[in-house]
């Protein structure tokens, strides 16, 4: 979703972390990551369909003890991570796929799991979109004279299934 609404010039604000060099008196240098807000205007983004993210560059606008205005940065955004968009105009389209996806659960949507050995994907698929809620990946040994360890391995990775389906369920 995050994708179709993002454009370029758009302003963000959002949480981020960069490494900081300090110099004390002695002329000792020391490096730490610090978090801070960032509000950037956005240069350049992409979708990360493997990590389902979004990659977003772009400049500082806005003056911090981390970063100087006009100094680029960037950040991912993941599913969950809250961050503040700011557009200078919000057409009907843009305003529909927010409202479609802040209201994608619901009984119009099909829960789907598609798997291969040792490989699924939790999706929704909805009449809007096909989202992936969860990807498990899980290393099954092959087939050998003690296939205790496969055993172990194929249960494990019907649990991990599990374990991501009954939250989604217990959300339609």
């Amino acid at each position: 979703l995050c994708y179709n609404i993002i454009s370029l010039n758009d302003i963000i604000t959002i949480l981020t972390s960069r490494n900081v060099v300090h110099e004390s008196n002695t002329g000792k240098t020391e490096k730490s990551k610090r978090q801070f807000n960032i509000v950037m205007s956005i240069e350049k983004f992409e979708f990360d369909g493997e990590k389902t993210s979004i990659r977003i560059s772009g400049r500082n606008t806005q003056e911090n003890d981390f970063i100087k205005i006009g100094q680029y940065h960037s950040v991912e955004i993941h599913e969950g991570t809250t961050f503040k968009l700011y557009k200078t105009y919000w057409d009907n389209t843009l305003i529909k796929s927010l409202t479609d996806a802040t209201t994608a659960i619901s009984n119009d949507n099909i829960v789907a799991i598609v798997m291969q050995f040792g490989l699924a994907n939790i999706c929704l698929v909805g009449p809007e979109a096909t989202i992936t809620i969860k990807h498990i990946e899980c290393n099954i040994p092959k087939k050998k004279q003690s296939n205790l360890g496969r055993d172990k391995a194929i249960i494990d990775f019907y649990r991990r299934i599990l374990d991501g389906l009954i939250p989604l369920l217990e959300k339609l």
